[in-house]
């Protein structure tokens, strides 16, 4: 596909916010995080949106697509969801509510995040 092909075609709804977060695609769907927190999952077969889920805070980072989650990270929480569905399956909050910053990375049934408290936190997938 040439990326005039790309450019003409815009799935899903028009962010309002503007797109900074990367794009991770996983078992024919890809996934991606507006700059007003809403995490976008489209078909790529047919670019049809399937799902959105808005977070209750903002942030820019990108999200983590493995084992049938999404995984994305607010300014106050690391979020899992559902990745056929959107629904939320858990959330963390890091203590004293610091800021979870970055996007979350996935190794060994474990998802990573970094905090402004210096810490970096590994909680159970």
């Amino acid at each position: 596909m040439s990326p005039e092909q790309v450019q003409g075609s815009r799935p899903g709804p028009r962010a309002t916010s503007g797109m900074e977060s990367n794009v991770v695609a996983a078992n024919g769907v890809v996934y991606v995080r507006d700059n007003n927190g809403t995490v976008h999952a489209i078909s790529a077969a047919n670019k049809k949106q399937l799902w959105a889920k808005t977070a209750t805070s903002t942030g820019i980072y990108g999200q983590a697509v493995t084992g049938g989650r999404v995984y994305y990270s607010t300014t106050l929480a690391l979020q899992a969801l559902d990745a056929n569905s959107g629904d939320p399956v858990w959330a963390f909050t890091a203590p004293n509510n610091s800021g979870l910053l970055g996007t979350p990375v996935v190794a060994n049934g474990l998802v990573f995040i970094g905090s402004s408290d210096d810490g970096l936190y590994a909680v159970q997938a």
